[in-house]
């Protein structure tokens, strides 16, 4: 016979009370069965633990020994369990998930929806943002994870790829018929609505047509994207943007929209990485996970990266 946890938590009662009644109390067994269960783990051990007397029991050297390394070992023990049982219980806490705006319909609604009907006593906050600002509250602690077009360089973030999206040449519909393609060096004289440099698709942009020597034409700085559509559609100048952002608009015929060759934005699923993922959070993972899959099959024009 070997060394239970059992006998362990009746040595440390009974150490602890210093008598057997106190300890039976304490642990709701027979007196018998717990002078029984002492007796076996002394056997197992060949070594007297406890010296009995009338007033309750003293500890042996070998006692002593046995009760400061129990402690810990005992402790350790009932963290493991609470941490595996939780693996099979409802999930709850909280989930505080961040994305940018254009990608919350698409990929974040599902999910909760679907997380709050399976287990009502999980919470949910959602927070929108650009991906710098939403890295950095996952960074401090304000979100638990977020979907960002880009990771900033942290030690602390882990990023996992979600999907690769191409960048698309949006306009107004009347204007003149546009190639199927575009090349990032053939959009420096049109007339751009952009958001402001710390947004990545910006900054993506400012680099890619630096290494050519040109400037954009920037006429409108917007970070609202739906300013940004409600121009487009009054017919006023043109953004690049994800695919996604706009190209329902696209198939509506409100505004036009054409691929730019060779000009992705990799999207991201980012947490701490020294911070580990609770049930809910996982849920949601694995949920997000489903809904980029569904995203791919609807537009094509994805590269799905998850796994």
């Amino acid at each position: 016979m070997a060394l239970n946890a059992k006998q362990l938590r009746y040595f440390l009662a009974v150490a602890t009370e210093g008598t057997f009644t106190k300890a039976s109390s304490t642990l709701r067994v027979a007196q018998p069965a717990l002078s029984r269960q002492i007796n076996l783990l002394e056997g197992e051990l060949s070594t007297p633990l406890l010296v009995r007397h009338r007033r309750g029991v003293v500890l042996t050297e070998a006692g002593s020994a046995l009760l400061e390394r129990v402690r810990p070992l005992l402790i350790s023990l009932d963290r493991i369990q609470a941490e595996i049982t939780e693996y099979s219980a409802a999930p709850t806490g909280s989930v505080r998930i961040g994305c940018t705006p254009t990608l919350t319909a698409e990929l974040v609604i599902v999910p909760v929806r679907t997380i709050l009907e399976a287990y009502p006593r999980v919470a949910i906050q959602i927070r929108e943002g650009v991906s710098h600002q939403l890295c950095r509250a996952v960074l401090s602690d304000e979100i638990d994870a977020a979907i960002v077009s880009e990771n900033l360089a942290e030690s602390f973030l882990a990023a996992e790829p979600l999907f690769d999206e191409q960048v698309w040449l949006f306009g107004p519909k009347n204007k003149r018929r546009r190639p199927k393609t575009e090349s990032i060096t053939q959009i420096g004289a049109l007339p751009l609505i952009m958001a402001s440099a710390p947004q990545t698709t910006r900054r993506f942009v400012d680099r890619a047509v630096a290494r050519h020597g040109l400037k954009l034409n920037v006429i409108v700085v917007s970070d609202s994207i739906q300013a940004t559509r409600e121009l487009l559609v009054a017919g006023i100048g043109y953004t690049l943007a994800p695919y996604s952002a706009l190209i329902g608009d696209v198939k509506a015929g409100l505004i036009s929209g054409t691929p730019i060759r060779d000009f992705w934005i990799r999207r991201s699923f980012v947490r701490r990485n020294d911070r580990p993922m609770n049930r809910a959070l996982q849920e949601f993972r694995n949920l997000l996970a489903n809904q980029v899959t569904l995203l791919v099959q609807k537009l094509p024009e994805l590269k799905a990266l998850v796994k």
